[in-house]
């Protein structure tokens, strides 16, 4: 007994030696390197994403897709416009944020769909998708979350950080972390904002039911990008 403990010893003070060497001679790269440009960084990750084409939703026909080039400040995107029979029309906007910070209000302001503070959000959550929230603005309702490769949706800073820290970070990534094969965490997400028209002066009832749509479109949506996510770049 003794004799296996001492070794389940040795083999730990192994590894923790291994772990602290990396940690070590990381920070020292780090710190002998110039501060690495994270939008520079971004910029050529965004070279590399390609959106599907289409995306299925159920009673929805696509009537238009186009590609949003990054400009200064904002992830590479994508614009999906659908149509069902009774004539309406979504639009559905996704950026691939590569260094997201989950605040899914600032990134309206930042992608020009609302100034600051312009929108009011409500935090809504679903037991499967996770979080989102839904705003009004400018004739226009919204349903808007972070998609994150791994957990659920988020729609706000602290989500993004819970949900980062919880799922995104483990033993495997570290040890990529330390062979500089990746970042410590995960801190990437698919912001998705999927907006219906609406009338200058929408009675609640209606408001109600323009969210429930945005809300069924948006169950739909997740559940295709949930298992497709980390095929973006990769078609």
């Amino acid at each position: 007994m003794t004799l296996t403990t001492n070794r389940w010893q040795t083999i730990r003070i192994g590894v923790c030696a291994l772990l602290l060497t990396g940690i070590l001679a990381e920070t020292g790269r780090a710190l002998m390197m110039p501060t690495v440009d994270k939008n520079k960084i971004a910029a050529t990750t965004a070279k590399s994403i390609q959106f599907p084409t289409q995306i299925p939703l159920s009673d929805w026909q696509l009537v238009k897709n186009q590609s949003i080039e990054p400009s200064e400040g904002k992830a590479i995107g994508h614009l999906y416009q659908y149509r069902n029979q009774e004539n309406n029309t979504v639009d559905i906007q996704v950026h691939y944020e590569n260094y997201a910070e989950g605040n899914v209000g600032r990134l309206m302001m930042i992608h020009g769909i609302a100034p600051p503070a312009s929108a009011l959000l409500t935090i809504k959550e679903q037991y499967r998708t996770g979080s989102y929230a839904l705003t009004s603005y400018n004739n226009r309702a919204y349903l808007t979350a972070c998609i994150n490769p791994v957990g659920k949706a988020t729609a706000t800073s602290e989500q993004f950080t819970k949900n980062k820290y919880e799922h995104g970070f483990g033993f495997v990534r570290t040890l990529g972390w330390l062979a500089g094969l990746n970042d410590l965490v995960d801190a990437r997400c698919l912001w998705t904002a999927i907006s219906i028209s609406l009338p200058a002066e929408p009675s609640d009832q209606l408001l109600a039911e323009k969210y429930q749509t945005l809300e069924t479109i948006w169950s739909q949506w997740y559940d295709w990008w949930q298992p497709n996510f980390e095929k973006l770049g990769k078609q």
